[in-house]
C-alpha cells in the first residue's frame, strides 16, 4: 500500500512540475503592496502557473504591477539563462512598440469565492489591458 501511495505523490509532484510555466527562480516580488507576507504566497503561485513570457526581455528586467499594489521583478532572459533557467535569451527582444504599456495584473482566488475552495482551483492571474483612444 506505501508503494502505491508513494508512486502516486511522484505522479501528482510531477504533474505539478510540468505545468508550471514561470520558474519561481526567473521572478522576484519588489512589493507585497496592501497583500499580507501570508498571501503573497498565492501571488507566487499564480505568477508559477502562468505564462508570463510575453512580459519578459532579453537584457532588462521588467516590472509587473498588480491592482493590489504588489509588483514583481520578471527577470531578463539572459539573467534567468545564467541562473539556469530552461530558456533561450536570443527568442527575446528588448524592444517595444513606443505606445505599449504593460497591463496592470490581478490575482484571482477562487477560495474567496464563496469561502471553501473546490478541489483543483488555484489562484490564477488576469491582465487587465488599458483602451486606446484612437
Amino acid at each position: 500500500m506505501k508503494i502505491k501511495q508513494i508512486i502516486i505523490a511522484l505522479c501528482l509532484l510531477a504533474t505539478t512540475q510540468l505545468n508550471s510555466q514561470t520558474d519561481y527562480r526567473s521572478f522576484r516580488v519588489v512589493s507585497t503592496g496592501t497583500v499580507s507576507e501570508i498571501n503573497i504566497t498565492k501571488y507566487e503561485m499564480a505568477i508559477s502557473t502562468a505564462n508570463l513570457e510575453s512580459y519578459r526581455l532579453e537584457t532588462k528586467s521588467n516590472i509587473l504591477v498588480f491592482d493590489s499594489g504588489v509588483k514583481i521583478e520578471l527577470k531578463s532572459a539572459k539573467e534567468c539563462y545564467l541562473l539556469g533557467v530552461k530558456i533561450e535569451p536570443s527568442a527575446y527582444d528588448d524592444y517595444r512598440d513606443p505606445t505599449y504599456t504593460d497591463p496592470t495584473f490581478h490575482m484571482v482566488d477562487p477560495s474567496v469565492a464563496n469561502g471553501v475552495q473546490a478541489p483543483g482551483q488555484k489562484p490564477y492571474l488576469i491582465a487587465l489591458y488599458k483602451r486606446i483612444e484612437k
